[in-house]
């Protein structure tokens, strides 16, 4: 029997959000800030990878956890 493997980017989502998550409450922010700036992020990211523009220098989560700080501080609420 064949398995069904999940999205890669529901995978990506689940393993980077909480982490975010975690970073913006020590920072003090809630957690719609945390989802705001994520899903900025992820995206900035999924239009740049269907683009063919997407650089990475590490892995997709650390850019993705980095982009997201960087729009949270650009935008705090």
């Amino acid at each position: 029997m064949a398995t069904q493997q999940e999205d890669p980017i529901v995978s990506l989502y689940r393993d980077s959000f909480p982490d975010f998550a975690r970073m913006v409450r020590r920072m003090g922010g809630t957690l719609e800030q945390a989802k705001d700036g994520f899903h900025d992020a992820l995206v900035i990211y999924l239009e740049k990878e269907k683009a063919r523009k997407l650089q990475l220098h590490s892995s997709p989560k650390a850019y993705l956890l980095g982009n997201s700080k960087d729009l949270l501080a650009a935008h705090p609420e």
